[in-house]
């Protein structure tokens, strides 16, 4: 009788009518449910004024996010512990706990965008893989630092940079700064000179670009540091799906 009570609300608040706020069991089931049914219940509410949706429907957006990325992390560490990618034990290495607080702390924190979500998840698994000896967690810990730092459209272009790396596109030596910002910006396919030129500076403080010279940069290696080439080469091997079909 009390499960059919929880789906009777639970389908009810589907639908737009309520929003189970008060009842702490039926609101975690709810949070449970797809993310577009949520939405609708939550903007469904919201256009009828219920007053409480009013103060409360950002939060319960964000805790379904919250909720489906921690989810998500914790069915992902499972499996890699259970492929041997990452120690079971891996709590009790140095900095091991602490990484997994931060990341959990991140998402907590901020409801990160589906792309520095993917970079951070990515760090924690390098970080805890068992071929990562002492020097690259604590090397992994600072790039840990940096991601929570940059924002998605600083991942963009610093990828952007790492594939026209891989594929040879620059020729290396001098170049009108204007030129790179235009070339990374058509390949990231906006065109949109402006939006590359406003992340040059966040990038170039955590050098992983090149800097600047009046006009010109040296655009060896598409421009990208040793620490650049590295972050992008660790994001790349050590992303989830990289992992599992190792």
């Amino acid at each position: 009788m009390e499960n059919n009570n929880l789906k009777s609300k639970i389908n009810k608040s589907l639908k737009g009518e309520v929003i189970p706020f008060r009842n702490t069991q039926v609101l975690a089931e709810f949070l449970d449910e797809p993310k577009i049914k949520i939405a609708e219940a939550v903007t469904g509410a919201l256009s009828m004024g219920k007053a409480e949706a009013i103060s409360m429907g950002g939060r319960i957006v964000q805790g379904a996010l919250k909720g489906s990325m921690m989810k998500q992390v914790g069915r992902e560490i499972k499996t890699l512990i259970e492929m041997g990618q990452i120690k079971e034990d891996y709590a009790e290495s140095k900095n091991g706990f602490k990484t997994l607080s931060e990341l959990l702390q991140f998402i907590d924190n901020e409801v990160p965008d589906a792309d520095r979500f993917n970079a951070a998840k990515t760090i924690f698994y390098f970080i805890n893989s068992k071929e990562s000896n002492s020097v690259d967690k604590l090397f992994g810990w600072e790039l840990l630092k940096i991601i929570n730092n940059l924002t998605s459209m600083q991942l963009g272009v610093l990828t952007t940079a790492y594939n026209a790396y891989k594929d040879k596109i620059f020729s290396g030596g001098n170049m009108q700064v204007s030129f790179w910002y235009e070339k990374i910006a058509q390949l990231m396919g906006h065109d949109i000179l402006s939006l590359i030129e406003r992340e040059d500076d966040s990038l170039e403080n955590n050098k992983l670009i090149f800097i600047t010279s009046g006009e010109y940069v040296n655009t060896n290696n598409a421009r990208l540091t040793d620490l650049g080439i590295k972050l992008c080469e660790i994001l790349e091997k050590y992303d989830y799906n990289n992992l599992i079909n190792r």
